[in-house]
């Protein structure tokens, strides 16, 4: 597994990596602490594909994801995703324009 992109979240002394087999296609949500150990690994929301790692003013650390399939308007809508920094969960927010 390769990681593609990797971003440090001080306040939550936390680095998210997004990782994958695949240069261009994260398949993978990965948390460790600052000592390098891994906190959690979630595979990416049903039915979006992880883009990259990013802040939001609702949420210190943040993914975009890319909705798989066209909404009601033919567009392919990207979304913000708040992540739990203990467990990884991620939480929908709003969309990224």
């Amino acid at each position: 597994m390769k990681i593609l992109q990797e971003r440090f979240y001080p306040s939550a002394r936390r680095v998210l990596a997004l990782a994958g087999e695949k240069e261009d296609a994260p398949e993978y949500l990965v948390g460790y602490d600052v000592d390098g150990n891994q906190v959690f690994h979630v595979p990416s929301p049903e039915g979006y594909s992880f883009l990259y790692l990013c802040s939001h003013t609702m949420a210190e650390a943040a993914v975009v994801c890319g909705y798989k399939e066209a909404d009601a308007d033919g567009c392919w809508p990207d979304y913000y995703f708040a992540v739990d920094h203990e467990s990884g969960k991620l939480n929908r927010i709003c969309k990224a324009r």
